[in-house]
């Protein structure tokens, strides 16, 4: 596997010169050596193929990009969900009046029922453990404590909660603390900056372009016709497998292992260390998810929340946003669950106009195992960035990206699949004026977004904009904004591990070496392969009574192998065989020590061997068929449950 042991360690040691390299040579900073153009062009799906003319220029360039455009209208069809208020009708309305600090509810039928929050305080609450009083409607207008935000109610006792409403609380002290902190710093942007961060869960670049085509219309409209720029950056690494390893960079600027060992207030939270500059924070999930609270605190210290809603509408109506086995519609009452975040943020926005704000928006649309109820998100994400970007009297700024790519389902079933997951989309929203007050931004913008970026990019990009607002230091660096990324920039430089990398290339094993180490490894390979087909079997004829639709798999050769250096603890293998009949397939196996517990992989089994003196693990992740077996057999093979790639 182009790795040794060293036998006084239990780890790998890499030895790349003999079986594959990691990386190619790469000279630093060779820019200058071609014309790169500065022209923002409309964004397209495909448009990341010519970065390959930056091959051996810049470092990281990945070799595949996800699903081709034929796999993905097989994998993800166009489909068009029906807006919720057309099958989901009005029970009636709720009136949350916060000048008499009354509520009313009207139901069109029988009495009412319902619940109340926040509780006092802004609080990050997961699924478990939460209760809420379910009161009694007496008829009349009911008083309030004073703190509360959302109303779900029941109407004729039908027991779904799902006649909602949810609105922030105008706080007059914050305002003045905002605009006397503000007006305490130089502004150089002239107006207040309102900052909208934007997270779209699980989309990866490509999926953005296939299920927000009302969105990508607009962002492509901005430069043509607007007082604002967007840039679209390309190669958008993750910088851990799920929302809250991602996001962690952002908020705090540390992993996520990291900042769940600091204490609360931690002073390293993008909305701690923004106050002291006339800042409103809010951060909005738009989910109940059970992530954030161990890592960030239940209790974050921001102005404004909503995650207790959905915690409640999780409980109490029949919303839900589990992300495996469910594909429904997510409708709380007539109005898709994320609308609800986008009514209060922009409230937050005219409420607080002329004031410098830092909103934080986690939308979980296309967190699901279907691939398809992000398409959900277009239509109200398109006409939410139309309202904010014609908001008068302030700067508005946004970052729109996406935490991951999917990462459910199929998402590890081949390369295409996990690249997708890899790179999440990255769009970055300015008014003209900040990025031609910053000299040379404009270049630097387009030039870095066909370089590698990750989180810690949109960190730094976010904390000097506001540091123009705010006349603070708050940068440790460079950014995307003032400096030209290094051509030679690597995973390893911006802390992603290699199994995460988007630009790791696999390499070809030789055939016919007769050194030792080659044949050890021609041996496990040849192991890798007969187990593949034993597996394959087992996943064929499981069920009883199939061995007359379909034959046994036998090997016949391995015809290709490729190997990828991932660390000193795990590899990968890339192995395309051929069984007798003619039938081609390409598995994935990673290759580690036996002693290093793994989650990659749930489903599949893993093969135990004793290679280069000690116990490994080799597990496969994927089984591609590679040769057409789309037909009658397939037809025949899905009527009965059969998983037909295996079927000959």
């Amino acid at each position: 596997l182009g790795l040794l042991v060293n036998p006084r360690s239990n780890k790998f040691e890499s030895r790349t010169t003999e079986f594959y390299n990691t990386y190619p040579p790469v000279e630093r900073n060779v820019t200058k050596n071609y014309t790169e153009s500065y022209e923002l062009k409309p964004f397209k799906i495909d448009d990341t193929s010519k970065l390959n003319s930056l091959k051996g220029i810049v470092k990281c360039i990945p070799s595949i990009w996800g699903y081709s455009k034929e796999d993905a209208a097989r994998i993800f069809p166009d489909k068009e969900y029906p807006r919720c208020e057309s099958f989901k009708e009005s029970k009636g309305s709720i009136k949350l009046d916060y000048k008499t600090n009354t509520l009313e509810i009207n139901c069109n039928k029988g009495p009412a029922r319902y619940i109340t929050g926040n509780k006092p305080g802004y609080t990050i609450v997961n699924r478990s453990g939460n209760s809420w009083e379910i009161k009694t409607y007496p008829g009349e207008p009911v008083q309030l404590q004073g703190h509360e935000e959302y109303v779900l109610a029941e109407c004729g006792g039908d027991g779904e909660f799902d006649l909602a409403l949810t609105l922030p609380r105008y706080n007059q002290t914050l305002h003045q603390e905002s605009v006397q902190k503000t007006r305490a710093h130089t502004n150089l942007l002239e107006q207040p900056l309102t900052f909208l961060h934007i997270a779209c869960d699980s989309f990866s670049r490509r999926h953005f372009f296939r299920k927000l085509k009302r969105t990508v219309k607009f962002i492509n409209w901005i430069n043509t016709d607007s007082e604002f720029y967007a840039f679209d950056f390309k190669i958008h690494n993750i910088i851990g497998p799920s929302s809250i390893d991602n996001q962690a960079y952002i908020y705090s600027g540390m992993s996520k292992q990291e900042r769940g060992l600091k204490s609360n207030p931690c002073p390293e939270d993008i909305w701690n260390l923004l106050r002291p500059f006339g800042f409103i924070s809010a951060v909005l999930l738009d989910s109940c998810n059970a992530e954030f609270a161990p890592i960030l605190g239940t209790d974050i210290t921001v102005d404004y929340s909503i995650n207790e809603f959905y915690c409640a509408a999780h409980k109490y109506t029949s919303y839900q946003d589990d992300k495996v086995g469910l594909n429904s519609q997510r409708c709380i009452g007539p109005q898709m669950s994320h609308q609800y975040i986008f009514d209060y943020a922009e409230a937050l926005l005219d409420m607080y106009n002329g004031t410098n704000k830092w909103i934080n928006m986690h939308l979980d649309a296309a967190h699901e195992s279907s691939g398809q109820h992000g398409a959900t998100l277009d239509e109200d994400l398109t006409r939410f960035l139309k309202k904010v970007l014609r908001k008068q009297n302030q700067n508005v700024v946004i970052i729109l990206e996406a935490d991951h790519g999917m990462r459910f389902g199929d998402w590890w079933s081949s390369e295409e699949a996990s690249i997708e997951w890899r790179l999440p989309a990255f769009f970055f929203i300015s008014p003209r004026s900040i990025v031609e007050q910053v000299p040379g931004s404009y270049k630097k913008l387009i030039h870095n977004s066909r370089r590698l970026t990750t989180k810690i990019d949109q960190r730094e990009l976010t904390m000097f904009i506001a540091e123009l607002a705010a006349g603070g230091n708050l940068t440790s660096g460079g950014n995307l904004m003032t400096e030209f990324t290094q051509d030679d920039r690597s995973c390893r430089d911006i802390k992603v591990k290699p199994w995460m990398c988007s630009c790791k290339q696999f390499y070809p094993i030789e055939f016919g070496r007769s050194e030792p180490e080659f044949l050890e490894l021609y041996k496990l390979l040849d192991f890798a392969a007969r187990e593949a087909v034993i597996t394959m079997n087992e996943k064929l004829f499981s069920a009883a009574g199939l061995t007359d639709i379909c034959e046994v798999l036998q090997l016949e050769s391995i015809t290709s192998a490729w190997g990828l250096n991932l660390n000193e603890f795990m590899e990968l293998i890339k192995l395309q065989i051929k069984v007798k009949g003619g039938a081609a397939f390409e598995i994935l196996f990673k290759v580690r020590n036996a002693e290093q517990p793994s989650r990659w992989n749930k489903i599949n089994d893993m093969y135990r061997v004793f290679y280069r003196g000690r116990r490994r693990g080799l597990l496969p992740l994927y089984f591609n068929r590679l040769d057409k077996y789309e037909g009658p057999c397939e037809d025949l093979c899905e009527a009965m449950l059969i998983p037909a790639k295996f079927c000959i």
